[in-house]
């Protein structure tokens, strides 16, 4: 009998899950909120593009296709049609579900707007114009969202990536004539040191083994570069999930987590927690191809394993 894998969140991590336990003849479902698949790339602006260079946001066995010279891509599709889709979607509205592992893919950008309380008569409703959320912007059509912002000006509050975004966005279509205005509290990015429910994230960055039956959350750390990263630990989970390996134990796993923070301390001094700037990712992949079996040299030379960088494409099956 098949094992059924419950895995939460369509974005880019639950996508990987579901394709890999498919590989490995699992039964996967996958339960998404929203309407669309895609995850955060569902609530992109006109002009948003890539963070990442390209050749690190790629999949290992899907690459960018000739045709994508830039080095950071915009959103827009850059392949070419090749056919339509016939989908069925299955309402799933109070139907319970029962699956031997839980997979939350649910990600760091997933959920409703994030819109801070005000005092009474001191929030948006003091506000004599307009007030919209970025993810409200990203739903318009690329015209109505530029008639919009055309000749307005424009206050953009926060200092997070959608926050650069739009206010891309507002100098794109209005340049100098109407500047728009950022205003932020902090000038960096905090992440969270714990999860909502108070645990931190253990073992491999995605396992945490004080609750049962939950598989892993998958999508919440950062890296250098996340697709990239994501796509290799979705892989270690399946093959765990397989029984190619098993778990050290719970005091284990907790005393490996606590050497590499203090390793992570060490080396990327306040910005330890700031994991898309750390100091761990090759051998933190390195791990993962160990715990399954692969060899972390994925190179043909010994010149190219010491001076060329890794990417996607070296860890294709």
């Amino acid at each position: 009998m098949q094992r059924k894998v419950g895995i939460i969140g369509a974005g880019v991590s639950g996508l990987l899950v579901c394709k890999y336990a498919l590989c490995k003849g699992f039964n996967p479902i996958v339960f998404e909120s929203q309407s669309t698949i895609g995850g955060v790339w569902t609530k992109t602006l006109r002009t948003t593009k890539l963070q990442t260079p390209k050749p690190l946001y790629q999949f290992s066995d899907f690459p960018w296709p000739p045709s994508v010279t830039e080095d950071f891509p915009d959103k827009h599709k850059p392949f070419s049609p090749m056919g339509k889709w016939k989908l069925i979607v299955e309402d799933l509205n109070n139907h319970p579900t029962r699956a031997d592992f839980v997979i939350i893919c649910v990600g760091r950008f997933s959920g409703v707007p994030n819109i801070p309380e005000f005092p009474p008569n001191k929030g948006p409703e003091a506000f004599h114009g307009k007030v919209i959320h970025s993810m409200d912007y990203a739903a318009m059509e690329d015209a109505k969202a530029v008639e919009f912002i055309k000749g307005k000006r424009v206050l953009v509050v926060g200092f997070q990536k959608s926050a650069l975004d739009m206010a891309m966005e507002c100098s794109t279509a209005n340049g100098m004539e109407n500047p728009c205005t950022v205003l932020y509290r902090t000038a960096h990015w905090n992440l969270p040191d714990y999860l909502p429910w108070g645990f931190s994230l253990a073992h491999m960055e995605c396992i945490q083994p004080r609750i049962p039956q939950l598989a892993a959350v998958i999508g919440y750390s950062k890296s250098v570069a996340n697709l990239y990263t994501s796509e290799i630990r979705c892989r270690w989970l399946v093959e765990l999930l397989d029984g190619t390996f098993k778990l050290p134990s719970i005091e284990e796993m907790e005393k490996d987590v606590k050497e590499c923070e203090d390793y992570l301390k060490q080396y990327s001094g306040v910005n330890y927690k700031r994991k898309c700037i750390g100091a761990l990712h090759v051998w933190y992949k390195d791990q993962l191809c160990k715990d399954t079996g692969w060899s972390p040299r994925r190179r043909k030379t010994l010149f190219a394993e010491l001076f060329v960088p890794y990417g996607p494409l070296d860890y294709v099956q």
